[in-house]
């Protein structure tokens, strides 16, 4: 092989090799942004160690005792998606989206939740954060499992 066919070949390696590791990494973007939706629902769902019970009066209210849990709108608008390169994962509740009842939208009642309301008499109910700590390990094997695929390492 002469220089030019040496340079063609490296040239063509390297872009199946830039080709395999964007698909390596867009993947688990999306892999770990759906793990994150999941958890988040799960906390919804079962509730976390530490969350101040509800009130009486709320239960009464709501005629059940499942926190965060009223209309099922925070629960069914959690979910997760990329922007339009792949490169950047999100999982949440969108921007924009109101409440059934239409007075507030579903993202700022997550805030309140997560966070809190003082004023209001809201304890914090932190379940982003919750999931975000618990989640950096299982996403970093997330992407070394992608990236060994892709280098084929596995």
């Amino acid at each position: 092989m002469d220089e030019r066919q040496n340079s063609e070949i490296i040239r063509w390696l390297k872009q199946e090799v830039e080709k395999e590791f964007e698909k390596a990494i867009k993947g688990a973007i999306k892999e770990s942004a759906d793990l994150i939706a999941e958890r988040l629902r799960e906390g919804i769902k079962e509730g976390r160690p530490g969350w101040e019970p509800l009130k009486p009066s709320t239960i009464k209210r709501k005629h059940h005792g499942q926190i965060l849990y009223e209309t099922g709108d925070y629960l069914e608008h959690i979910e997760s998606w990329t922007d339009e390169d792949g490169l950047k994962g999100y999982a949440g509740v969108r921007a924009g989206i109101m409440h059934r009842r239409g007075r507030i939208e579903i993202a700022k009642l997550a805030l309140i939740h997560e966070f809190g309301a003082p004023e209001r008499n809201i304890p914090a109910r932190p379940n982003f954060r919750i999931v975000e700590r618990d989640s950096v390990k299982d996403i970093e094997k997330i992407f070394q499992i992608h990236i060994e695929k892709a280098l084929e390492l596995r």
